[in-house]
């Protein structure tokens, strides 16, 4: 499952499975990836005319992607230019799906679909990887997007189904406590506001991300 880096048009993936005998991947989850692989041409789908221009403007600054030190440089890809990845996240837009051939790391080709909330934004992707020793795109796509838009739409369901309202214990301020304890270097109305955020972004009135 992949996740949008909005300020830099990168991504991150945020949960991984795996089989007992699996591919040694060379990112870890966390890491900042590239837009090219199959989740960034999903999330491409929905950005502006200002994300647009700001993603150009990142790909002149750098043309290798060397902010991108989790995966192998931009050579070592096959889709080096910025109309291929264009044209990959408009054919994305229509199919509903994208595939990575190659393009985050060699010898990796994989499969992703969007997931959207109920107001219809796409808040992260699903995708299954293999090893081009099991599988070319063609056959992965083939055999693994049917259980992906499966599984796609028991997510959507439950990010669309109502949430009961958190049972959460009245907020307790300790900030004279701990001014007493702390002294003068403690800050008490940044703790004051800090404990008041903290109660807002408990029962979702913030409506933080």
């Amino acid at each position: 499952m992949a996740v949008p880096d909005d300020g830099v048009a990168g991504v991150r993936f945020v949960l991984q499975t795996t089989r007992q005998r699996t591919m040694s991947l060379a990112f870890r989850i966390g890491d900042l990836l590239r837009e090219r692989c199959a989740p960034g041409a999903l999330f491409a789908t929905e950005w502006d005319a200002r994300e647009w221009r700001l993603w150009r403007g990142r790909r002149a600054a750098d043309p290798l992607d060397a902010g991108f030190a989790a995966v192998p440089p931009r050579g070592a890809a096959r889709d080096t230019d910025a109309e291929a990845f264009e044209r990959r996240a408009a054919r994305a837009g229509v199919d509903g799906w994208a595939g990575d051939d190659q393009l985050i790391e060699p010898g990796l080709v994989a499969v992703a679909v969007p997931v959207r909330d109920g107001a219809g934004r796409t808040v992260c992707a699903v995708s299954v990887v293999s090893h081009t020793s099991r599988h070319t795109l063609d056959s992965l796509r083939e055999t693994v997007l049917p259980r992906l838009r499966a599984v796609r739409g028991e997510l959507e369901a439950a990010l669309a189904a109502p949430r009961p309202a958190p049972e959460t214990a009245p907020v307790r301020d300790t900030s004279l406590e701990a001014k007493r304890e702390l002294g003068p270097g403690f800050l008490q109305s940044l703790a004051r506001g800090l404990a008041v955020l903290g109660s807002l972004g408990a029962t979702g009135a913030t409506g933080w991300r």
